[in-house]
């Protein structure tokens, strides 16, 4: 694997890990002889024989499209372009220790889908020494992913996305892109971003109810 593919396979993993609201993750290529694996987040050794284990019991259903919970772990399979499954990626549950991580929404659930399938397309990519991207690598990956849709799109889909999951709180959603809250303010501001339904903090919103 080149330089270059690694780093947007773990941008965009990292990236998918934060949506999922999981501890790691790990990738697994699906391939003739059954699951290879391909690369992991802060996972556990332990987390890939969880995931063979899973495999041998639920691979029809993944082949189906269906999404399995096994011993903690929740296993999401993603297909190409062809309906063919291509990879599943497995979520790595937080330590009982810790607290509970919030669930993924509908809004992320539909997120994570697109993102499995630019998954699939940089596994299923040529393996070419392409230059490495920069800093702003989940944003540059998506947008090459996600052609005719635009950098600029892209960029507009993954800020909202943060967002909305930071509850709209840009010193929140700042570390998510390892940026300042100044720079999240700015790429709102170039894409016309603004919050649809006001805080309830705002005090703009309690001089309304006041009137």
């Amino acid at each position: 694997m080149t330089t270059a593919r690694e780093k947007e396979l773990r941008a965009l993993v990292h990236l998918l890990a934060r949506v999922l609201r999981a501890e790691g993750l790990l990738v697994w290529e699906r391939e003739a002889s059954g699951l290879s694996y391909v690369f992991g987040h802060d996972a556990p050794k332990s987390a890939i024989s969880r995931g063979l284990e899973a495999w041998e019991i639920y691979q029809d259903e993944l082949s189906r499209g269906r999404k399995v919970e096994f011993e903690g772990h929740t296993l999401r399979p993603a297909f190409s372009s062809d309906c063919t499954l291509a990879a599943v990626v497995q979520t790595v549950p937080y330590d009982d220790t810790g607290t509970p991580a919030a669930q993924p929404d509908a809004h992320d659930e539909g997120y994570v889908e697109r993102r499995l399938r630019s998954l699939v397309t940089l596994l299923r990519a040529p393996d070419i020494d392409a230059p490495v991207a920069g800093d702003d690598v989940v944003m540059y990956t998506a947008a090459r992913l996600d052609k005719p849709a635009g950098r600029l799109r892209v960029r507009a889909m993954e800020l909202t996305a943060a967002l909305r999951r930071a509850g709209w709180n840009i010193s929140q959603t700042a570390p998510q892109f390892d940026v300042t809250p100044q720079t999240v303010r700015n790429w709102m501001k170039t894409l016309g971003l603004r919050r649809l339904v006001p805080s309830p903090f705002d005090p703009r919103v309690t001089r309304q109810r006041r009137a």
